[in-house]
């Protein structure tokens, strides 16, 4: 988790005043440290228990699937770190992410590969119940040139995770 941690802070690059929206925030962890390096942070969960978390650290939070919430405003970026795996439109979240990304912005992703690896985290997760997708990076880089996004920076992660910075790109809703 530090190790995950320092790549991820650091494709963030968070700054003082940013607003930053922490999509899949879980309890919060992230969404604590971004506050108190004195960004602005709001977070969104689907369970409501991982909200009155975030709420009790002072932190503005907010029960929605990924695919679905509106907040009706833009933030200078966004994490969204282990979710998409776990949604039914990955596509449709992106997009809704990139909806609430300011022109400019950029949004730290972080994703299951389809690796060796990333079968033994799918299993795991399977013999509790939950059954997560894994991507390629095929699958990943047309979902995001689809949705506008360029990929920045890419890290590799314990042999099955990716962590991603991506910015706003040409847009091709004809694909």
């Amino acid at each position: 988790k530090s190790k995950e941690r320092k790549i991820v802070l650091s494709l963030l690059s968070p700054q003082d005043n940013e607003h930053i929206l922490d999509a899949g925030s879980g309890p919060g962890i992230y969404a604590a440290i971004l506050k108190d390096k004195g960004c602005e942070v709001i977070c969104v969960d689907i369970a409501s228990s991982m909200i009155r978390l975030v709420r009790q650290k002072k932190i503005e939070g907010h029960v929605s699937a990924i695919e679905d919430f509106f907040l009706d405003r833009k933030f200078d970026k966004i994490i969204c770190l282990g979710v998409l795996e776990f949604g039914s439109s990955p596509g449709r979240a992106l997009g809704n992410l990139v909806r609430h990304l300011k022109e400019g912005g950029c949004i730290v992703l972080m994703f299951p590969m389809r690796t060796i690896t990333g079968c033994f985290y799918k299993i795991i997760h399977w013999s509790h119940g939950i059954n997560i997708r894994l991507f390629s990076l095929g699958e990943i880089k047309f979902l995001l040139y689809k949705n506008g996004l360029e990929i920045e920076r890419l890290v590799k992660l314990f042999g099955f995770s990716c962590i991603i910075k991506v910015r706003r790109g040409p847009r091709m809703d004809s694909l």
